[in-house]
């Protein structure tokens, strides 16, 4: 058993994570982690553009996926946070179902960007 203190209540309020729950919650805090270190390494390579020697597309591409990867993080924080909420506790988990509209939109967008950018 588990007690956990909610921000909202003084309360303590004692919940159960059976083993493949857990697995779960892992492996989402996992991915989320993944995608920011990979954020960070992209942001690295941002600061050392000049010294990579990057042409215009991949600096185009290198924006592109920082943005990209940020929107995933930042989707695993939001849900998170809504875990925290009492009220929403049982479907802040869904809020991952926006990453494939979200960044289906985001890579049309950028195809179309890159195509009118290769052009010029």
């Amino acid at each position: 058993m588990i007690l956990a203190s909610n921000p909202c209540d003084r309360d303590f309020v004692s919940f159960h994570l059976r083993g493949r729950e857990v697995t779960r919650l892992e492996s989402f805090s996992d991915a989320v982690f993944g995608f920011a270190l990979t954020q960070l390494l992209y942001l690295h390579a941002w600061r050392l553009r000049d010294a990579l020697e990057l042409n215009d597309v991949e600096r185009f591409d290198t924006r592109y996926l920082i943005v990209r990867l940020s929107t995933v993080a930042a989707i695993g924080v939001i849900a998170a946070a809504l875990a925290w909420v009492p009220a929403l506790r049982n479907w802040s988990s869904l809020i991952y179902f926006l990453l494939f509209p979200v960044l289906r939109v985001s890579r049309i967008v950028h195809r179309r960007r890159r195509e009118a950018f290769l052009k010029e």
